[in-house]
């Protein structure tokens, strides 16, 4: 298992008084061109959109953008005219669950991703994590995926890997891609699932959703990287439990979104 989701459940786990209190984070990163800019760190909910806008070292630009309602997503892009430059972004929110008492509550996660490497001289990235456990430290679970797309002089690729939890599952599905050059891949598709939410004698289950955007580029390209989850308990559960419920954090939406821009690749 991937030592980051080890590390989300383990931090989960450790303490009640972080969960009364619910967690939510947004940061960003620079990966190297933007080191001008001040870091940023969100520490609570907003009801629209945040968009930051970065400049860099021989006319780099870069934008981020979060939003947590009505659908959360995170967006990077980046362009460099001469040096690499590059940029991550990673919103964190938690959200509860309530089912049958000392149960596994099933909930579908999708989350449309969409992303380019620019060329070869660049790299772009998705990551997205699910962790949780039951209210009283009973049990506990994990899940996730990465899509990254890279390339060389001569090749290009976007491919996806998954992360899959003792009884929560993840696939990545690429639903279009395409490559150009020199080096340069883009794809978009969906990172889909199942993660079984664990509840205590009460049917109290806490959780929590990371996902990270990254890209980086130069020479006169462009990157991009987008990620927007949305979740559902399984329909067919829920039917025979109505009263199991997916609550994100207050000020956090569950809808999908339309990436801002560019248009997605096809």
């Amino acid at each position: 298992m991937n030592r980051s989701l080890v590390f989300a459940c383990a931090l989960l786990m450790s303490s009640t008084a972080v969960l009364a209190q619910g967690q939510f984070r947004e940061e960003v990163i620079s990966g190297g061109g933007f080191s001008n800019n001040g870091p940023y760190y969100g520490v609570a909910p907003h009801a629209g959109p945040v968009t930051l806008n970065y400049a860099g070292l021989q006319g780099a630009t870069g934008i981020v953008e979060f939003a947590n309602a009505p659908a959360p997503y995170v967006y990077v892009n980046v362009k460099a005219p001469g040096i690499g430059s590059g940029l991550e972004a990673s919103l964190l929110y938690s959200f509860d669950v309530s089912g049958p008492a000392s149960s596994r509550v099933p909930l579908n996660f999708t989350a449309n991703f969409n992303l380019s490497n620019g060329a070869f001289v660049g790299g772009a990235s998705v990551r997205f994590n699910v962790s949780g456990y039951a209210a009283d430290h009973s049990a506990a679970d994990v899940t996730g995926a990465s899509v990254s797309c890279s390339g060389s002089v001569l090749t290009a690729v976007c491919a996806g890997t998954t992360d899959p939890g003792l009884l929560s599952s993840s696939s990545v599905n690429i639903s279009g891609s395409s490559t150009f050059g020199p080096g340069g891949a883009a794809a978009y598709g969906t990172i889909t699932g199942t993660f079984m939410a664990p509840t205590d004698a009460a049917g109290r289950g806490i959780g929590v959703v990371s996902m990270t955007a990254s890209a980086r580029v130069g020479a006169g390209y462009e990157a991009w990287a987008f990620l927007d989850p949305r979740f559902e308990v399984e329909p067919s559960y829920l039917a025979l439990n109505p009263k199991a419920a997916f609550e994100p954090l207050p000020g956090m939406g569950n809808d999908l979104a339309m990436m801002p821009v560019p248009e997605p690749a096809s």
